[in-house]
């Protein structure tokens, strides 16, 4: 690669020495492949379909083709299509001769068209020899796909800790970690909702997403140039001429011969032949050497927007603008990221950060960002002489104050307060995060480097994946647990899980009756008694992070605490009192905590074993259902306004709990891109927020309930309802598909009852309608197609008539 940019810089540099900058000229041409592929007429089963844009370009690149007119976007890949648009997008051929497919294996289990594709795949290195013996067959997990295509990139294998944000980084295989890494810091692996579902099968349209993000990479030699037509000069009746003014200045030809050569152009996500292009359209063209694989037409225009960022999210921008509304960008292929004037990385752009962007055609290809403002510097170290570093404890306050993070740290020295950005480092479990996700209990390591920023480094104690109580029957290999008649605590009840299970104890801490004993004689000294697990998901394998040892009869309650005492660890909860103690498993959320760290006020489930020592808590847990700047609210709309609308009654659902009618009235401001939901007919509609504020005029909605999410205080989702404030139920329960009349399937549901406040423990089912509500990961509204079996779902509900999931 680097010899052939060589030769090409010597030619460029002879080339251009003999001509104006303003007139030079390069030469391309269209091909008698190409004359074929503008035929088509395109398919029939994408229209409308997140990955149109991207199934159009592939197929005009002639990478992916579908079965007649259908392209079949949902349709799992197998590993060797996968492979073989890798293999087509580096432009190779298959028809090597026998002597060089006799060099390599092929004793590949593959279909017979792709065993050529594969062969060139291990001689690519896309493969390595330990993967030839796979099923090709098979279906391909995203995480394989991802690997391949970050060696087809010759990407430098990477640490996860420096740039994988997803939640589910445990379950990515440890030897694709560092490729999928790699990919991430390109901007190119993405997932939805914060994970990356590597262990899913990756759809043809995904797939086909995947290569139109990389194809103008440089390990694939393909030319990437946009600009606008300047004239089309046709010589005699069989050659057409069009020149290119592309955005870099040069001028560049294309030639093609009707009836023998041409290329498709792309145009509304429709392909035609070359004819369609008339002077001033504004294209984007994809080249092979000389050769033009197709061009897309696209009205020019320039776009400057400033803000903070939200996220980023499979390859697009999420802003916040000044106005507080959520404006969505599109990442070019080679956005230009400047940091106080210096280039940088998008993994070096954290959420809360300000920032411009210059956005062209809707795609972001510049974006600046200035730290230099007091706000962003570490302007609270002043007066602080003395914190002493490394700093070493446990967070035990968090308060945000317009982007600056005010972090109390219990530590040897006594309580010390640091201030954090998002331009300090906060590492948890091993990725880069914003502080705001820093959570009360989080033992930490504080460090000063030598640019006077901070680096925070939470302590691996691991995300809790699970928690189970079983039968210890075994020890195996060493340094693994046997676990039998395995059952998984479910929101205060144990559900029956597996027969048998395996875990890792490596790092592990034991206790019986609030002693700890020594982890690696749990198996020995105790077999044959029940446990209780705290697990974390250590790359598909479970491993202990605390084993507590049943100590005596067992009794499960769930509520508010109503009353405590931190100093001596004492607390009642509903008819339990129980003392909590180092033997304890405490988890908040998913993350395990001391217990002198949980909410006072938040909803808690326990397990107390009852002993001839007292009653001891087990287990404490504290579930959080929504994001920490999500509320959700209900109340009746009074009055619609020109930007908001005046809301009266309004309740807030706190920890499960209703919160008591306010009866003033309050204006509510809506997000632009809000999903908002008639549900008070028989057939449920989705309004804009410009046809939901329309209603001012006509005043059908007054009087009407509703339901909404409010994201820092504006509405995010809404559903405006027929039944009454009092209808409703909140339910947890677990996604189990969709009946035959399309509802969805809820098992081992419970309730929470307004009256006793508390969970029921008998788990049930119920299919419900989904047809007026909306499904929520985070803040991010998704489609129900896009759930998977066995997903947790908090709901709101009237009856089988579903308002709100949240998926858990």
């Amino acid at each position: 690669m680097a010899k052939n940019a060589v030769v090409w810089l010597l030619i460029a540099a002879v080339f251009f020495s003999q001509c104006p900058a303003e007139a030079a000229v390069l030469e391309y041409s269209g091909t008698p492949r190409g004359l074929i592929l503008t035929e088509f007429a395109g398919f029939t089963d994408v229209s409308g379909h997140w990955a149109e844009s991207s199934i159009a370009r592939v197929s005009a690149m002639d990478l992916m083709n579908g079965d007649g007119a259908r392209f079949f976007p949902q349709r799992a890949v197998r590993r060797e299509e996968a492979l073989a648009v890798m293999v087509r997008l580096a432009g190779l051929n298959t028809s090597y001769s026998s002597e060089q497919r006799r060099s390599t294996s092929s004793n590949f289990k593959a279909s017979t068209w792709a065993i050529p594709y594969l062969e060139l795949a291990l001689r690519m290195g896309l493969l390595d020899r330990s993967e030839s013996s796979l099923d090709f067959r098979a279906l391909a997990q995203r995480q394989e796909v991802l690997t391949w295509a970050a060696r087809a990139l010759e990407l430098k294998p990477l640490s996860a800790g420096e740039v994988l944000y997803f939640e589910d980084l445990g379950d990515v295989d440890l030897q694709r970690l560092p490729y999928v890494a790699a990919l991430a810091k390109k901007g190119i692996a993405g997932g939805w909702g914060g994970r990356l579902y590597p262990l899913n099968s990756m759809t043809r349209a995904e797939l086909a997403a995947l290569a139109d993000r990389i194809k103008g990479e440089e390990a694939f030699g393909l030319t990437v140039f946009r600009g606008s037509i300047v004239s089309v000069e046709k010589a005699g009746s069989s050659e057409v001429t069009y020149s290119v003014k592309t955005d870099d200045g040069p001028i560049y030809e294309i030639k093609v011969r009707r009836g023998k050569t041409d290329f498709p152009v792309l145009k509304g996500k429709k392909r035609y032949g070359s004819g369609i292009l008339k002077p001033e359209d504004y294209v984007e063209v994809v080249a092979k050497g000389s050769e033009i694989l197709y061009a897309e037409i696209s009205t020019y225009s320039e776009k400057r927007v400033s803000g903070e960022l939200a996220r980023i999210e499979k390859g697009q921008l999420y802003i916040r603008d000044e106005g507080g509304n959520t404006v969505l960008l599109e990442l070019s292929q080679y956005p230009e990221i400047l940091i106080d004037g210096r280039k940088a990385g998008l993994n070096d752009l954290m959420p809360g950060i300000g920032l411009v962007v210059w956005a062209v055609n809707g795609k972001a290809n510049r974006i600046e960002v200035s730290t230099a403002s007091d706000s962003l510097t570490l302007g609270g170290w002043e007066g602080q002489e003395d914190v002493n570093f490394p700093l070493e404890g446990t967070v035990r306050e968090i308060e945000e104050d317009d982007g600056m993070y005010t972090v109390t740290v219990a530590s040897k020295d006594g309580e010390k307060n640091i201030e954090l950005s998002d331009l300090d480092t906060v590492l948890k479990n091993g990725a880069k995060v914003s502080p705001a996700l820093l959570e009360i209990g989080d033992k930490v390591a504080v460090y000063m480097d030598s640019d006077r920023s901070l680096r925070v480094e939470v302590a691996r104690g691991g995300s809790i994946a699970r928690i189970v109580k079983g039968k210890i029957s075994g020890r195996l290999g060493g340094e693994y647990l046997l676990l039998a008649d395995v059952k998984e605590f479910y929101y205060g009840v144990f559900k029956d899980a597996e027969s048998t299970l395996r875990v890792r104890l490596t790092g592990a801490e034991a206790y019986y009756d609030g002693r700890r004993v020594e982890v690696g004689k749990i198996s020995e000294e105790y077999r044959g008694k029940d446990a209780y697990l705290a697990l974390a998901d250590d790359g598909g394998a479970y491993r202990a992070v605390k084993v507590v040892l049943k100590s005596g009869d067992e009794y499960l309650e769930n509520g508010f605490i109503d009353e405590v005492r931190w100093s001596t660890g004492e607390m009642a909860l509903g008819d339990l009192e129980m003392l909590m103690d180092e033997g304890t498993i405490a988890v908040s959320g998913n993350t395990p905590v001391g217990w002198e760290y949980l909410r006072e006020d938040g909803g808690t489930f326990v397990v107390v074993n009852e002993s001839s020592s007292g009653p001891k808590a087990a287990l404490i847990y504290q579930p959080k259902f929504l994001e920490p700047n999500l509320k959700v609210i209900k109340g009746q709309i009074y009055e619609i306004e020109r930007d908001a609308f005046t809301a009266r009654y309004r309740s807030e659902l706190e920890e499960s709990l209703w919160s008591s009618e306010k009866r003033n009235r309050e204006s509510l401001k809506i997000y632009d891109d809000a999903v908002i939901i008639d549900a008070t007919g028989s057939t449920p509609e989705t309004l804009s927020k410009d046809e939901f504020l329309w209603d001012r005029y006509e005043k059908y909605f007054y009087g009407y309930n509703f339901y909404a999410l409010l994201e820092d205080g504006r509405v995010r989702a809404m559903v405006i309802t027929e039944g009454g404030r009092n209808d409703d139920v909140i339910s947890l329960g677990v996604f189990d598909g969709f009946s035959s009349g399309g509802y969805v399937k809820i098992k081992d549901m419970l309730d929470f009852s307004q009256f006793s406040e508390k969970w029921n423990r008998r788990l049930s089912t119920l299919d419900v309608d989904k047809s007026g509500a909306v499904i929520l990961k985070g803040n991010q509204v998704l489609d129900f197609e896009d759930l998977k079996i066995g997903q947790v779902l908090y709901l709101i509900r009237e009856n089988n008539r579903l308002i709100f999931a949240f998926v858990q």
